[in-house]
């Protein structure tokens, strides 16, 4: 393992917890880090000044500063990802939708309808659901870190039965390297959606959704949606690649 800034590594520990947990106290932290409280504070202190939290009365929350990283990350996200949807879009005349995580839900960054049936399933961009309940979810979700995947299974999941079938459900996904839903959160559409890695994680996926009446055209499309997801995810290493020379 390279050699690592510890104060560094618990600053971002920090802020990874208040990302997945949401708003918490000095003292929270300091018990869910086993750190002192006057380490956390400083650390807090430090994260505050720079805008990557922000404090209200003794409470600390995720700040603007990351809020803004994430939009410049999901519009590079968009751009790179506009030309392959768009020609993936006309070549199986189905709606694509790239998706993001925020949290525990998942986050339409882009849609693209196709054009060419009188029925067509089109959502705007920004539309919100569930990361467990939709293929597009799930496709980000099964290759999460474990850490972060547990979160998202705790806080989502109401009996051991429900997450005995998600934790079943994430493990095909992985095996297989797509997920698929179908009447699921919506009824009356089908979906297949595949991850979009960059950097060695997963930060998006890219998903065909269709009315259930055409749900063949995930089958017959398959091939070219992992083809375009694959050259999403070529393009936005090749832009962390750039950064850092």
């Amino acid at each position: 393992m390279p050699e690592i800034s510890k104060t560094v590594d618990q600053a971002l520990k920090l802020v990874e917890t208040l990302s997945n947990n949401g708003p918490m106290s000095i003292n929270d932290l300091s018990r869910h880090h086993q750190l002192s409280r006057t380490v956390v504070y400083r650390l807090l202190t430090t994260l505050e000044v720079h805008g990557f939290v922000r404090r209200a009365q003794l409470i600390y929350s995720i700040g603007p500063r990351l809020f803004a990283l994430a939009r410049q990350m999901e519009e590079e996200l968009r751009n790179v990802a506009r030309v392959p949807m768009s020609a993936l879009a006309e070549s199986i005349n189905e709606t694509i939708v790239l998706v993001v995580r925020d949290g525990s839900d998942a986050l339409s960054a882009d849609v693209i309808p196709g054009r060419r049936h009188l029925l067509q399933v089109n959502f705007p961009p920004g539309y919100r659901y569930p990361l467990t309940r939709t293929a597009s979810g799930r496709a980000i979700l099964a290759f999460l870190p474990d850490d972060e995947r547990e979160q998202v299974i705790r806080s989502s999941t109401t009996s051991p039965e429900d997450r005995a079938l998600l934790v079943e459900q994430l493990t095909q996904v992985r095996h297989q390297g797509f997920a698929l839903s179908s009447n699921e959160y919506h009824n009356g559409l089908a979906g297949l959606a595949v991850p979009v890695h960059a950097d060695g994680g997963v930060v998006a996926s890219l998903a065909i959704v269709t009315p259930l009446v055409r749900s063949e055209a995930i089958t017959s499309g398959t091939a070219a949606l992992l083809a375009a997801a694959n050259q999403i995810s070529q393009r936005m290493s090749n832009l962390s690649g750039a950064a850092e020379e």
